[in-house]
C-alpha cells in the first residue's frame, strides 16, 4: 500500500537532513580552503516542494521570483557552478543562483568540497603544508544510498498526489450524479401524490354551483371490515337524480370524507358540463 502523501514528505525531509548531516561531517573533517574553479558539471533535480525551496532561499540569501521557482520545481539541470551552498543553474534564457542543500538531488556521486583551515597564529603553522583527510568508501556509499531513496520517495510522494487527485475527481463526479437523481425522485413522488380537498370547501363549491337544487351529502355507512365508509351523493341539476354518487373507504374518519371529496371534485373537472364552474 503506499504511503499517505504527508508521510512521504516528512519521510524525504528527515532523509535529506541525514545526508546533508554526513556530508557536513565529512566537509569538517577536510582541511584543504574551498575551490574556486568551476567544478566537474554535476546533473541535479531541483525539488518539487515549494516550502522547502523558500525557506532555504532565505537561509542562503537568495532572491528567486515566484514564476521562476514554478519553473524550477522539479526541473532537471547540469550543474558545473557551486559556491556557498548554492549553484547557478538556467531558467529560460538566464542563469540564477538557488540553495544546494535540501533543494538539489544530485544524481551520481555526492559532491566533494573541502572547507577552508582555520587561520594559525604562528608563521610555522602557516608554512606546514595543508592534508586532505581521506573520505571513507562507506560514507559516500551511504550518502549515494540516501540520495537514492529520497529520489524513490519523491517519485512515490509525485504518485500519491496524482491518485489523490484522481480519487477526488471521481467523488466529485458521484457526489454530482447522486444529485442529479435525488431531484428526479422527489419529482416523482410528488407527481403521484394528491392534495386533499376539504369537506368545507367542496361543499361551498357545489353550493355555489348556479341552480338551487345544487347540495351534497356524505352518509356514513357501515363497513364489514371495520374500516371508516361514506356515500357521497352530489346535487346539481335534478334533485330527483344525484349527478355524482360513490362510496369510499378509509380507516380515518375525516380522511375519508376529504378524500371522498377530491375524488368527487376531479371527476367533476373533466365532465364536460360542471368543468368550467369547479375547474
Amino acid at each position: 500500500m503506499l504511503l499517505e502523501t504527508g508521510e512521504l514528505r516528512r519521510i524525504v525531509m528527515t532523509l535529506k537532513k541525514v545526508a546533508q548531516l554526513r556530508k557536513s561531517r565529512s566537509l569538517a573533517r577536510t582541511s584543504l580552503p574551498k575551490a574556486k574553479s568551476p567544478q566537474k558539471p554535476m546533473t541535479c533535480v531541483i525539488t518539487r516542494n515549494a516550502d522547502v525551496f523558500r525557506n532555504r532561499c532565505k537561509a542562503v540569501g537568495v532572491k528567486v521570483s515566484e514564476s521562476q521557482m514554478q519553473k524550477l520545481l522539479g526541473s532537471k539541470h547540469v550543474v558545473s557552478q557551486f559556491e556557498d551552498d548554492k549553484a547557478l543553474v538556467k531558467c529560460g534564457s538566464e542563469s540564477i543562483w538557488v540553495p544546494d542543500s535540501e533543494v538539489l538531488i544530485k544524481l551520481g556521486a555526492p559532491r566533494k568540497a573541502a572547507t577552508p583551515s582555520k587561520s594559525s597564529t604562528s608563521t610555522s603553522d602557516a608554512l606546514k603544508p595543508l592534508k586532505r583527510a581521506p573520505e571513507s568508501p562507506r560514507s559516500s556509499k551511504s550518502t549515494k544510498t540516501l540520495e537514492d531513496k529520497i529520489g524513490s520517495l519523491e517519485r512515490d510522494l509525485v504518485i500519491a498526489e496524482k491518485q489523490k487527485e484522481i480519487y477526488r475527481n471521481e467523488l466529485a463526479t458521484l457526489k454530482a450524479r447522486s444529485g442529479k437523481i435525488q431531484p428526479s425522485k422527489a419529482a416523482s413522488n410528488e407527481k403521484n401524490s394528491i392534495a386533499l380537498i376539504s369537506k368545507a370547501e367542496f361543499e361551498q363549491k357545489v353550493n355555489s354551483f348556479p341552480r338551487s337544487v345544487s347540495k351534497m351529502m356524505i352518509v356514513p355507512c357501515n363497513d364489514a371490515n371495520g374500516m371508516e365508509k361514506v356515500h357521497l351523493f352530489v346535487y346539481l341539476d335534478s334533485e330527483a337524480k344525484p349527478a355524482l354518487s360513490f362510496e369510499m373507504v378509509h380507516p380515518d374518519a375525516k380522511t375519508v370524507q376529504d378524500l371522498a371529496c377530491t375524488i368527487a371534485l376531479k371527476r367533476l373537472q373533466e365532465h364536460p358540463v360542471f368543468r368550467k364552474h369547479f375547474t
